[in-house]
């Protein structure tokens, strides 16, 4: 019997230590990350079109040396001047 009162006190001494000393974690700063900003504004989209349309514009592309993306843009910005 004295052997399990002893390994009783021993367990209520130590949770009487843990439970008068003030707590000493240190709290994690927060902070609200900013969105990452890309090298320029731009939005990704997905996109149909026809099969043929986009061979030609590949081959338009690698005959000019021009990114698909320019031609987007180009075509697109026409379009929007062309019909306002």
């Amino acid at each position: 019997m004295a052997k399990k009162d002893l390994h009783k006190n021993l367990a209520n001494d130590m949770i009487k230590g843990l439970v008068s000393k003030p707590d000493t974690t240190p709290q994690q700063q927060v902070t609200i990350a900013q969105p990452k900003k890309s090298k320029r504004d731009t939005t990704k989209f997905t996109v149909e079109i026809d099969t043929e349309l986009m061979d030609e514009l590949r081959m338009y592309g690698v005959t000019h040396k021009t990114k698909l993306r320019s031609l987007f843009e180009r075509a697109l910005k026409s379009y929007l001047k062309d019909n306002k």
